[in-house]
């Protein structure tokens, strides 16, 4: 097994959501999306694309921003998943 991805941070956002900081290790693949899932419902709670994502094509960070009501509160089973894509240079960052 490789690792293509690794998560350094997850932290309250200044508009009071979450910002993921994380790496891509493979300069073959950049991140595409990520998901917030509620475990116990099976639920989406967010998706967001890559228009939610600052990625630095030189140093390969991240940081995903996940903007919904009350994240450290209520709530305690959510699970964030993380998808990639080959070919960071196809991917429309914002």
């Amino acid at each position: 097994m490789f690792r293509i991805i690794t998560i350094r941070r997850i932290q309250e956002g200044e508009d009071g959501g979450v910002e993921v900081r994380g790496t891509m290790i493979d300069d073959k693949y950049g991140i595409l999306a990520a998901r917030v899932l509620n475990v116990d419902t099976n639920k989406d709670v967010l998706v967001v694309g890559p228009e939610k994502i600052d990625f630095d094509r030189k140093t390969k960070d991240f940081i995903v921003y996940l903007n919904f009501e009350n994240p450290f509160k209520g709530q305690r089973n959510l699970v964030i998943e993380y998808y990639v894509r080959i070919n960071p240079d196809s991917i429309p960052y914002k």
